[in-house]
C-alpha cells in the first residue's frame, strides 16, 4: 500500500518530524473525534523554547494517530516532546486506548486491518504476507513506507519460516 504525504499533510515539507502511534484497539468515530478535538487544543499551546510550533495530525486504518510537525517554524525540543507524549497518553487514558503498547502488530490483509497479538505472529504470517504498519518512521517523507510486506519487516528473521 502507498501513501502520499503530499495528499495526507499538503502544508508540510517532506522533513517534517512525525511520530506514529498504534492503539491497541480499533478507533470509533466518537475515539477519532475526542482525539482530533484533544489534538487541535493541544497543537495552538505546543511550543519549543518558547516558539510556537506547527502541527497536525492525521488517522489511518482505525488504529493509527500520526502527529506531523514542520520543522521550518520551530522543532521539537525533548521537553516538546514530552507534551506531546503526555497529551497523547492521557487522551488515551480518557478511551482507554494504550497507544504505546508494542506487543500488538498492525497488519493489512486484503487492505484490511487486523491488530495481531505479537507473540502469536507465527500463526498468523504462515498463512498470509500481511503488510505490517511500521510505526518507527521519523520524517513525513518515509511515510509512503508506512505499510511493508511481513518479508521486509523486521518479523521476517524471526518468525517467517525459511
Amino acid at each position: 500500500m502507498h501513501l502520499d504525504w503530499s495528499l495526507l499533510f499538503p502544508d508540510f515539507p517532506p522533513d517534517s518530524r512525525i511520530w506514529v502511534f498504534q492503539a491497541d484497539k480499533q478507533l470509533s468515530e466518537s475515539d477519532k473525534n475526542f482525539l482530533s478535538q484533544t489534538l487541535d487544543l493541544f497543537f495552538p499551546t505546543w511550543t519549543s523554547h518558547e516558539k510556537q510550533m506547527k502541527a497536525t495530525h492525521a488517522l489511518l486504518f482505525d488504529y493509527v494517530l500520526i502527529i506531523a510537525l514542520d520543522p521550518t517554524q520551530a522543532g521539537a525540543s525533548g521537553c516538546g516532546i514530552d507534551k506531546l507524549m503526555y497529551v497523547v497518553r492521557k487522551a488515551g487514558e480518557s478511551l482507554q486506548i494504550d497507544f504505546f503498547n508494542r506487543n500488538k502488530i498492525l497488519t493489512l490483509v486484503h487492505g484490511i486491518a487486523q491488530l495481531n497479538a505479537l507473540a502469536e505472529a507465527g500463526k498468523w504470517l504462515r498463512e498470509d504476507t500481511p503488510v505490517i504498519v511500521f510505526h518507527h518512521l521519523q520524517k513525513l517523507a518515509e511515510i509512503d513506507n508506512i505499510c511493508i510486506p511481513a518479508k521486509d519487516s523486521w518479523l521476517a528473521s524471526r518468525i517467517i519460516p525459511a
